[in-house]
């Protein structure tokens, strides 16, 4: 057979007969961003007015609590029951051994008691709006009436707020 046959031949046999193929191998992998949220939360003193009696009239104030979160997130709030009492409901502010009985509540009725958390009282709480936005509350307190005449002074307490995010 002349050669250019024979070349023509082996070009026409590679054309029809199969190529080898590569072999191939795959997986996938998860691409993960945990986000998390970073809060704080700024308590105002709250203030009573001055009394002359506590015997026969309740007295009451109000102050705000912010809580500002870098992203968007579920928080609360709970209040611990201050340096002088064992019972949210039953704060104490002081002035040397003396104390005034008062409480804090998150309703201007004075019916939603602040507290720990626990099933007999309330926290505040959300979604934090993010972006360090504040979102702020106002807390109501009521030093009630019926207690005996105290001496003068300044009467003090010191509770803690503590978010939870």
């Amino acid at each position: 057979m002349p050669l250019l046959h024979r070349t023509a031949l082996a070009v026409a046999l590679l054309a029809v007969a199969p190529l080898a193929s590569a072999a191939t191998a795959t997986d996938t992998f998860d691409v993960t961003l945990k986000i998390t949220n970073a809060c704080t939360v700024n308590a105002a003193d709250m203030t009573f007015p001055d009394t002359a009696t506590l015997a026969t009239a309740a007295v009451t104030a109000s102050t705000t609590v912010s809580v500002a979160c870098t992203n968007q997130g579920a928080f609360s709030v709970a209040f611990n029951n201050g340096l002088n009492s064992a019972a949210p409901a039953a704060r104490k502010m002081k002035n040397g051994s003396n104390t005034v009985d008062y409480a804090l509540y998150r309703d201007s009725a004075h019916a939603e008691v602040l507290g720990d958390g626990t099933a007999s009282t309330f926290t505040l709480g959300g979604v934090s709006t993010g972006n360090n936005a504040a979102d702020v509350f106002t807390i109501y307190g009521q030093a009630p009436s019926g207690q005996v005449n105290k001496p003068i002074g300044t009467y003090v307490d010191t509770v803690t707020a503590t978010v939870t995010f």
